[in-house]
């Protein structure tokens, strides 16, 4: 019976290729470049911007971009040329950074982080118009405050009136007032608190009297998502393989197996909250009949089941191992062809 799963892993697997390939194929978005400039060095940046290069240099991601060679020109391009203008124009300053597309944003990012977070490209934030910095607002990982938005001015009001997504804005990412390395972005919050603020149905879920420990900081929402994408063979290990490292009592292998445990969990529980015990999507026998329904309803699978559903019986009653049995291909260890034959 395990072979089975042969066919879905190797569907799986060409469509997680596939749309790997996809987005390596789709390459690195171009970011505009201020033509014909060369190198001058955070220090000469100093002259004029001391406050922002001492702050950044300070903080977490100032100090380990001087470790690795990298400057202010990482990001805002080379500085020769506004150097010798002064011109906004010959310069990525905060205006074009907040007008960039949010996959441009995160390639500035991923020019230098790309071996920790490579996959993100292809993640579902990504594809979504989610940018690095969206969540990541500044170096030091600290979220946009109010304080530092108004600060920012009218770049933060016009990025914010046009996209939320933007409202983060550039001059955030060099660390003024930040707090510590890993601090949390956006409102302030860490954990699933943070992944609220945009989530917010899940928050519904998780506020359901049945779910999965989250609210009470048994789990995070990265126990079970990558949010910054995952490679092929990590996207195979989602759905029921994620569910089963924790859940592995269930995982069999099973001489009979439940044929929805190919589908994944998720096709009889919701994964955030329910209504119903054990997170089940629907309550008692309904939910069995999303599947295992005939149109000569009570017959069902061949088997009249009339007796025992008018005396309100349930279909785990007799078929107990949902997920799967080593003794009976029916998952009814009671031998369900003695309960419908009666009493002798």
């Amino acid at each position: 019976m395990r072979f089975r799963r042969a066919i879905p892993l190797s569907a799986m697997a060409l469509a997680a290729a596939m749309y790997a390939c996809a987005g390596l194929l789709a390459g690195a978005p171009e970011l505009p470049m201020i033509e014909g400039a060369e190198a001058v060095g955070s220090q000469t940046c100093a002259t004029c911007h001391a406050d922002v290069v001492g702050s950044f240099g300070s903080r977490a991601h100032g100090i380990m971009a001087v470790e690795r060679g990298d400057s202010c020109e990482s990001c805002h391009g080379l500085g020769s040329k506004h150097l010798a203008t002064l011109s906004p124009a010959e310069i990525r300053d905060a205006e074009v950074l907040a007008a960039l597309s949010a996959s441009q944003k995160s390639q500035l990012c991923l020019n230098c982080h790309s071996r920790d977070v490579g996959a993100f490209r292809m993640s579902h934030h990504a594809d979504a118009g989610v940018s690095c910095w969206s969540c990541h607002a500044d170096a030091l990982h600290r979220g946009a405050s109010q304080a530092s938005r108004s600060e920012a001015g009218e770049v933060a009001a016009a990025a914010e009136a046009t996209d939320p997504w933007d409202s983060i804005v550039p001059v955030d990412l060099h660390g003024r007032g930040g707090v510590g390395a890993l601090a949390a972005p956006l409102g302030g919050d860490t954990g699933a608190q943070f992944c609220y603020q945009c989530h917010a149905s899940t928050k519904a879920d998780f506020l359901l009297q049945f779910h999965h420990p989250v609210p009470e900081g048994r789990m995070t929402c990265t126990d079970c998502h990558s949010v910054h994408g995952s490679t092929v063979l990590q996207d195979m290990d989602r759905g029921s393989t994620k569910c089963l490292s924790c859940h592995n009592e269930i995982a069999g292998p099973w001489v009979f197996e439940h044929l929805a445990m190919e589908d994944g969990c998720v096709t009889c529980h919701s994964p955030h909250g329910s209504t119903v015990e054990k997170l089940l999507r629907q309550a008692d026998n309904a939910m069995c009949e999303q599947c295992h329904f005939d149109a000569r309803y009570p017959l069902i699978g061949g088997v009249d089941h009339t007796r025992l559903l008018s005396a309100g019986a349930l279909c785990v009653d007799c078929h107990s191992q949902v997920h799967g049995s080593n003794t009976d291909e029916n998952l009814n260890p009671l031998r369900i062809e003695e309960l419908l034959r009666g009493p002798r």
